[in-house]
C-alpha cells in the first residue's frame, strides 16, 4: 500500500501453492501487466490495464495451454477480437476469425486436420467481400 491504496505488484495463490493470479497496481487502480492462471498452473488471461481500463493486447488460453483468443483494447474500446478454435480430440488449429466493434472483420480461416487451408474468406463490416462467400 502507498497512501492507504494499492500500489505495485500484487499476486494471490490458490490453496494448492500455485499463483492465480498477477497484477501491478498504481494510486489503487490496475496498471500495466495482468496475468491469471488455473488450478494447475496454466496460464488462462495475459493483458494489461491502464487505470482500470483494459488497454493493447489481451491473449486467452485454453486449459490445455492454446491460444483461444487476443483481442485488442484502445482506452477500454474492444477494437478487435480473433478467435481460434481447434479439434477437440486432435488438437489441432481448426479455425481462426476476426472481429472489429462486434463485426466480422478480416481473414476468415478454416483449415483440415493436416493443416491445409480448405476455406479462406475476407469480411468487412459483417460482409464476406473476398474469398469463399
Amino acid at each position: 500500500y502507498l497512501q492507504g491504496k494499492k500500489d505495485g505488484i500484487w499476486n494471490e495463490w490458490y490453496g494448492n501453492g500455485k499463483i492465480k493470479f498477477k497484477v501491478k497496481y498504481k494510486d489503487g487502480n490496475f496498471n500495466k501487466e495482468y496475468s491469471s492462471w488455473s488450478k494447475n498452473g496454466i496460464k488462462i488471461i495475459e493483458g494489461s490495464y491502464i487505470n482500470n481500463v483494459p488497454n493493447g493486447k489481451w491473449v486467452f488460453w485454453n486449459l490445455n495451454g492454446s491460444k483461444s483468443e487476443e483481442r485488442f483494447y484502445n482506452d477500454g474500446v474492444l477494437e478487435t477480437k480473433v478467435t481460434f478454435k481447434y479439434s477437440y480430440f486432435k488438437k489441432y488449429l481448426k479455425s481462426q476469425s476476426s472481429y472489429l466493434s462486434s463485426s466480422k472483420n478480416g481473414n476468415w480461416i478454416e483449415w483440415d486436420s493436416s493443416g491445409k487451408v480448405t476455406r479462406e474468406r475476407f469480411f468487412q463490416g459483417n460482409l464476406c467481400i473476398s474469398g469463399d462467400c
